[in-house]
């Protein structure tokens, strides 16, 4: 409206094959801002260039010359942590449990990547990159449970152990309803679900959504606009009791 172009924040991160591709498309802009000013600063320090040279005279230079990269992620994701919110449950949760996430695959890719050649995996089908995905949402499936379970600091790892004890039965005997949410909201967020995949797989294959509808005739333009208002309207949560100016991390 004021010709102002604002970077991208967040570019359809549930597609990233990675947990490390999914912090490069999610939250963009606070990502850019913590490796410009936290992590390159910090490796370029005298005291980082002194650990990468006694690392590599330890370890050896192919292990030895990322020590000091994966220390400065840890404080990285540290800061991060305490963005969120600063509590030990959140550095943990969306800090340091992501790091050890990140770090950790990395270490084991040599690992994976003997299992793709033993079982002749074709990574470049869409079954695989599916796959990747689902993976990387439930990693980070994980880290959310962690950063939103109640009881203290240890609250995901109870929440973790109570989902362990598996009943399939709660999809079918009505159990789910008792959570406070019934059918008519279960159908709404199945429907709006599919609507934004199917927009964001569309946008992820280059298809520019608003420019194709711009592109269509005028009263086609209104009913769709019009119908998407109409829609939050109806079925948006609003009303006594929502303030839309919270921050989206007060529950935690």
């Amino acid at each position: 409206m004021f010709q102002v172009v604002l970077p991208e924040n967040f570019q359809r991160p549930f597609f990233s094959g990675n947990l490390s591709a999914f912090w490069r498309r999610w939250h963009i802009s606070l990502g850019l801002w913590a490796k410009e000013y936290i992590m390159y600063p910090l490796l370029k320090s005298e005291a980082f260039q002194a650990i990468g040279k006694q690392s590599r005279k330890l370890l050896g230079k192919k292990v030895g010359k990322n020590i000091p990269t994966y220390v400065g992620m840890l404080i990285l994701w540290i800061v991060i942590g305490i963005w969120h919110g600063g509590s030990a449950k959140l550095i943990f949760a969306a800090g340091i449990l992501p790091w050890i996430f990140i770090v950790g695959g990395q270490f084991m890719q040599p690992f994976f990547d003997s299992i793709v050649r033993v079982l002749r995996i074709n990574k470049d089908c869409f079954s695989y990159r599916l796959f990747s995905s689902l993976r990387t949402i439930s990693l980070m499936c994980l880290i959310w449970l962690f950063a939103m379970a109640g009881g203290g600091e240890f609250g995901g790892f109870l929440r973790l152990k109570q989902m362990m004890d598996l009943n399939p039965w709660i999809l079918f005997d009505g159990s789910l309803y008792g959570f406070g949410l019934d059918i008519n909201d279960f159908v709404i967020i199945a429907i709006s679900f599919f609507a934004i995949l199917i927009v964001s797989y569309f946008q992820e294959k280059g298809y520019q959504i608003r420019q194709t509808i711009e592109r269509q005739n005028i009263v086609f333009q209104w009913i769709l606009l019009l119908s998407g208002i109409f829609t939050v309207l109806m079925f948006g949560v609003y009303g006594p009791g929502y303030n839309p100016a919270d921050f989206i991390y007060a529950g935690f």
